[in-house]
């Protein structure tokens, strides 16, 4: 589901406005990201695990 936010603002604003905006979007998606990492059990991988990952995916972009 989708929603639309409308906000008054004016010129002087709209930068700080639009700044705030995507401040807000991103730590909607951050979170977003930290829950599913949660449910998948992925927030309790060793840090020797996580390289173990990125090295398999740089041999896996390389072989194509």
């Amino acid at each position: 589901m989708k929603f639309v936010t409308v906000s008054a603002t004016d010129a002087e604003s709209l930068e700080a406005s639009l700044h705030n905006l995507r401040r807000c979007r991103t730590a909607d998606a951050l979170s977003g990201l930290q829950r599913e990492a949660e449910r998948r059990g992925l927030d309790r991988l060793t840090l020797d695990e996580v390289d173990e990952e990125i090295q398999a995916l740089r041999k896996a972009r390389e072989a194509r």
